[in-house]
């Protein structure tokens, strides 16, 4: 089974969306022994009782598709995964995946979670590092990124697509992800 972890990182940050978060972070770590992924997120968090459902592989509507598919994907990965959550505070979730999967396509899931962040003002942050080798876009400072400034919105898409492809490539790719 190929492990993808662009869907997972997708689907919870659509969750982080829907929990009402003003500010998401998505941090994508390559480590010697596989990858890690965290998402960490100030909506509302998860009840003690819905964290029970969830941790009992009781799908619930708003989060348990969401963790238990990751549950299932790092079982057959293998890996770990560790959810915090406060009530009204927000949600961390940690994935720690062994060799044996495939990042998917991260540029696209990075720019759907930009077009969300663009239509509904939730600030999303993503990260990736890779020994020495790292890249950062904040949907708060793509006006920054040079030579965008100037461009229609779909050349707007198309160009900040090519910048975090080629960043995410920079990390990955030639590191041998």
């Amino acid at each position: 089974m190929l492990c993808d972890i662009s869907l997972c990182i997708l689907d919870i940050a659509i969750n982080s969306f829907k929990s009402g978060a003003k500010n998401i972070s998505i941090f994508l770590t390559q480590k010697d022994s596989g990858v890690l992924f965290e998402i960490k997120d100030d909506g509302r968090g998860i009840s003690d009782e819905m964290f029970k459902r969830i941790h009992n592989n009781i799908k619930e509507p708003e989060t348990g598709a969401s963790f238990n598919g990751l549950k299932g994907l790092y079982k057959a990965c293998g890996g770990r995964v560790k959810i915090i959550s406060d009530e009204g505070v927000g949600t961390f979730v940690s994935a720690d995946f062994k060799p044996g999967f495939t990042l998917g396509d991260i540029a696209e899931t990075v720019m759907c979670l930009i077009n969300l962040s663009r239509q509904s003002g939730v600030r999303v942050s993503f990260f990736a590092k890779c020994k020495e080798k790292s890249f950062l876009i904040d949907s708060e400072r793509l006006s920054e990124i040079s030579g965008c400034e100037k461009l229609s919105e779909g050349e707007r898409y198309a160009f900040i697509k090519q910048y975090v492809s080629s960043g995410i490539s920079e990390v990955f790719v030639k590191t041998g992800i």
